[in-house]
């Protein structure tokens, strides 16, 4: 059992399971908790104060697919081969980082995964893995085996050959079918997901059929954002007519319009509870953020709080045609969307996401309309 002291809360953690934990001040009052909501957890932790608990880790850039619509601009790169991981993993473990998410690129393509994956186990962190399934060694399977994450999160491209083929560039998904009902068998949770976009759009009911097959948890997104340079991907949206009916399939059918409109361009986790480190070794709020950026090369501590100071001092700047747009409400700009330095006096959102907003507040309307 692993011991950690994490904002003065006692922390145990047995590293060969994946969902549970002990959380208390004392060990005779300590409680397993069986968590689904990380969010809640790190405010519980935290104190609802900012805390560096919840972290995606970006350990390379190299992948086996080439999906056009990837945010990431893929190379060889991988974090072991820049930074010094072991240092890094132990300032994020005094610092009281408790989740992080693996990711890349194809981490399972990372050259010291294993090592890496180890180095989390046994330093007291829950784990999940984002993964396209493609690949995965043997050792790196009885590794999963013996340490299992908290969860792994594959994205499903298709569920034919040819899919695969079309979309990623690789006839891949008789190798990504076989791994999860390997990972499913041993007991892993996997957690199927997919990004809606115009090559896909047609087949993402497969997937999610394909999913409800293998009795697993699946969810989609359609939101696209620029690339790591700053491309846009709005080219690969779905289609206008088409994203309305994603957009109330994905809340339940369940639309506020008068929803105050949001004074924070930080109203998720990210710069509160939440960071993500890319491959050259630099935290930012989150991934989509990554234009401000901190190295955590020689002091992750000292990078975290400029990062919190960032995100304190913007966090309530709103674009001025925000405020005063009647769909404020429905879109929630997010600081991802901003167009140019957030630091300056003035703030202007992007747009070209100001147009897809107000296109998808028209079409959400107008089926709701006809619906009564």
């Amino acid at each position: 059992m692993i011991k950690r002291n994490i904002n003065n809360i006692l922390i145990q953690l047995e590293p060969t399971k994946s969902d549970t934990f002990f959380i208390g001040n004392k060990i005779d009052d300590n409680k397993e908790i069986e968590f689904e909501n990380i969010s809640d957890l790190a405010r519980y932790i935290s104190g609802n104060k900012y805390f560096p608990i919840v972290g995606s880790w970006e350990i390379t850039t190299k992948c086996n697919f080439s999906c056009p619509f990837c945010y990431i601009v893929h190379s060889n790169k991988s974090f072991d081969t820049l930074i010094n991981w072991r240092k890094l993993i132990s300032q994020m473990t005094k610092s009281g980082v408790l989740f992080i998410t693996l990711s890349g690129g194809e981490p399972f393509l990372s050259y010291d995964f294993i090592e890496i994956y180890k180095e989390l186990k046994e330093c007291g962190f829950i784990i999940t893995i984002y993964t396209n399934g493609s690949y995965i060694s043997e050792e790196q399977y009885e590794l999963l085996k013996t340490y299992p994450p908290f969860s792994i999160e594959v994205s499903v491209y298709g569920t034919t050959e040819e899919q695969y083929q079309f979309l990623t560039g690789n006839k891949a998904f008789s190798r990504v079918d076989s791994n999860i009902r390997l990972l499913k068998k041993d007991g892993h949770k996997i957690v199927l997901k997919t990004l809606i976009n115009k090559t896909n759009y047609k087949i993402w009911e497969h997937i999610r059929d394909y999913a409800d097959s293998l009795n697993l948890d699946f969810f989609f997104s359609f939101n696209l954002y620029p690339d790591t340079n700053r491309k846009s991907m709005l080219n690969y949206l779905a289609p206008d007519k088409i994203l309305p009916f994603l957009y109330l399939e994905k809340s339940g059918g369940i639309i506020d319009f008068k929803t105050k409109p949001d004074i924070s361009l930080f109203s998720c986790d990210a710069g509160r509870y939440g960071f993500h480190i890319d491959v050259e070794g630099n935290i930012s709020p989150c991934s989509e953020l990554r234009k401000y950026s901190y190295s955590v090369v020689n002091d992750f501590s000292f990078a975290w709080v400029k990062v919190k100071n960032f995100v304190i001092n913007n966090l309530h700047k709103r674009p001025q045609k925000c405020i005063n747009c009647d769909i404020s409400g429905f879109c929630k700009v997010c600081a991802a969307n901003i167009e140019n330095d957030l630091t300056s006096g003035t703030v202007n959102i992007n747009n070209e996401i100001c147009e897809y907003y107000k296109k998808l507040y028209s079409g959400v309307k107008e089926i709701l309309d006809n619906r009564n």
